[in-house]
């Protein structure tokens, strides 16, 4: 770190720390590139005048402007290293757009005037790489890689297409010349072929339309001329699509105001593009945006961006140090590596690695900068850590309580069958013995009227011992299916009480207690406290459960208010589930959820 200043003003190094060599080996073809294409639409205006005189000065020049204005942009953005990817994407749009015009002035001049014209198809995607580049650097999503290999691949099949099927020449609808790479196509295939060629160009141009404008939201940080970026794009999608609709319609043909609409909207896309890439440098303010970032849950994909950013290179990248493996890894997750005798930003706390920043070219000279950059890396790497151990604890407080509860149940069951094994067993003998004792007393009515007290006092003890163990574990859950557990509550409540079920799952044995026990809660206090002259039940059983219970009583149950809520708050809480209790002057609502795998 301390030697990279002295470094980068080695002669042999530019002001950035690239070696000029690599520097200009890159540049060069680039330069060169662009001036051809300067050069192509040159010759497009000259050949189009001497052709086509009685074009309108708009007609002839406007598209050659605006094509050589993306070459000479070209050359100043390939003057910065890491822009190659930007400066040939923006050399491609100016070599697309020259291919039109240069066909239309080469037709009696060339016979590869078809061949040409049918480059012009590589203009839609051209600009959406350029949109592409300009909007994330190397950071593109998923959605926009697709959408520009199907544009691209669209672009190639109308391409080859054109150039082996079109020959207007030999057709008979023009003074140009033949087309001798026309092996295959007549004119009268030609409208269907070029319908097929017109369809599949209107489903690339929104298919991409759609890919930019969700790379743009995925973007992360201040838009800036990022929204005039995307508006630009589509501003000339728009006018291709137009296009292509008006030529799919019979006896339709596009106005020349299209044209122009597309090469405004190529003209917003280069200026914002430039804007672009100038704000590729250092940047403080892209440094806040990564601070803030840091202090959010955000994914390493983003914090690359933002780092690449905030030191103005696209091609930057941060490692992160795996303890566990002992090993670097990118924003994917892959193992990666530092290439030796690269300058990078080591990001430490404590002595030990958390992250390194490996740049494409070289690392900013201003330390300051550099060290925001690895604070706000240092704050983003403590956070997940903080995250992830509250997580952790999250889980073990979770599994905790769900020990508890399993406990705390099978502790009911084992209750429940020694009261039905023992002393319940041990009433039913005695009263049989009293019978037994009544009978043989027939003749003393004073004894026999005794024993049929006591018999009776039995009997009830006996069904209060019964009671007291279904509330301890409802036998009907035992041997019946949740739905037939609620719908006897349903129909043994003393409020009229209607049940709709949906699903014919059965949960685990804890998710149909919790279940059945909201049930029963909840009937129990609309029967008590509310007034309620109706309750409605819903049980929907899947993957997940859920039961909602609501009455038109008057309200005033608080989940925290009270201990029966309360506890089925933790009951479904310690199986991932949630209880919610919404409750005013029309009555009460209370909801219980568990997720799918509730056991």
């Amino acid at each position: 770190m301390g030697k990279l200043p002295s470094l980068c003003r080695a002669s042999r190094w530019n002001d950035e720390g690239v070696p000029r060599i690599a520097q200009a080996g890159r540049r060069t073809p680039i330069v060169v590139a662009a001036v051809v294409a300067v050069a192509a639409h040159v010759s497009a205006t000259l050949l189009l005048r001497a052709t086509l005189p009685y074009l309108g000065v708009l007609d002839l020049v406007a598209t050659g402007v605006v094509g050589s204005a993306f070459a000479i942009g070209a050359i100043v953005v390939g003057a910065h290293p890491d822009q190659w990817r930007l400066a040939w994407a923006l050399v491609a749009v100016a070599f697309a757009t020259a291919a039109a015009p240069l066909s239309l002035g080469l037709a009696q001049v060339s016979a590869a005037w078809v061949a040409v014209g049918a480059l012009a198809a590589c203009a839609g995607p051209a600009s959406f790489y350029a949109t592409q580049t300009a909007l994330r650097g190397d950071e593109a999503g998923r959605v926009g890689r697709i959408a520009l290999w199907f544009a691209s691949a669209v672009a190639g099949v109308t391409t080859v297409t054109v150039t082996l099927t079109v020959n207007p020449a030999a057709w008979g609808w023009c003074g140009c010349l033949s087309n001798p790479f026309a092996v295959a196509g007549t004119a009268r295939s030609y409208p269907t072929i070029d319908s097929w060629l017109t369809g599949l160009h209107l489903a690339a141009v929104v298919t991409t339309v759609i890919a930019v404008v969700i790379e743009l939201l995925r973007r992360p940080g201040r838009a800036g001329t990022a929204v005039l970026l995307v508006a630009g794009y589509s501003t000339a999608a728009a006018a291709w699509a137009a296009a292509d609709i008006l030529e799919l319609v019979p006896n339709q043909i596009p106005p020349t105001w299209l044209l122009h609409v597309a090469t405004a909207g190529l003209l917003i896309i280069l200026v914002s593009a430039l804007s672009e890439a100038t704000r590729r440098r250092p940047s403080r303010a892209h440094v806040a945006d990564l601070l803030l970032a840091a202090r959010e849950r955000r994914d390493a994909a983003t914090l690359n961006e933002l780092v690449a950013r905030a030191l103005g290179d696209p091609g930057a990248r941060v490692l992160w140090w795996d303890a566990g493996d002992a090993t670097f890894r990118d924003h994917t997750g892959a193992e990666a590596s530092i290439p030796v005798g690269t300058p990078v930003l080591q990001v430490s706390a404590g002595g030990a690695p958390l992250a390194s920043v490996v740049p494409s070219t070289a690392l900013p000279a201003d330390q300051s900068l550099l060290d925001s950059v690895a604070e706000a890396l240092r704050l983003a790497a403590e956070n997940q850590r903080l995250t992830t151990e509250l997580e952790r604890s999250l889980a073990e407080v979770r599994e905790s309580r769900t020990r508890i509860l399993t406990t705390a149940d099978e502790t009911r069951r084992r209750i429940e069958r020694d009261l039905h094994d023992g002393a319940q067993r041990l009433l039913v003998s005695t009263g049989l013995q009293l019978n037994l004792a009544q009978a043989q007393a027939a003749d003393d009515p004073k004894l026999a009227g005794s024993l049929a007290r006591a018999s009776e006092d039995l009997s009830e003890a006996l069904a209060e011992l019964r009671r007291l163990a279904r509330g301890i574990t409802p036998a009907v859950l035992v041997h019946s299916r949740l739905r037939d557990a609620i719908e006897e509550l349903t129909m043994s409540s003393p409020i009229p009480a209607t049940l709709k079920v949906t699903g014919d799952t059965e949960p685990g044995e804890s998710a149909r207690t919790a279940i059945y026990f909201v049930a029963v809660e909840c009937l129990t206090n609309a029967a008590k406290h509310s007034d309620a002259t109706a309750v409605q039940v819903e049980l929907t059983i899947s993957d997940a459960v859920r039961i909602t219970v609501r009455d038109n009583g008057r309200g005033g149950a608080e989940a925290a208010g009270g201990t029966g809520l309360r506890g089925l708050v933790d009951r479904l809480s310690a199986l991932g589930g949630t209880l919610d209790v919404a409750s005013n002057s029309s009555g009460t609502t209370v909801i219980g959820s568990l997720p799918a795998g509730a056991t």
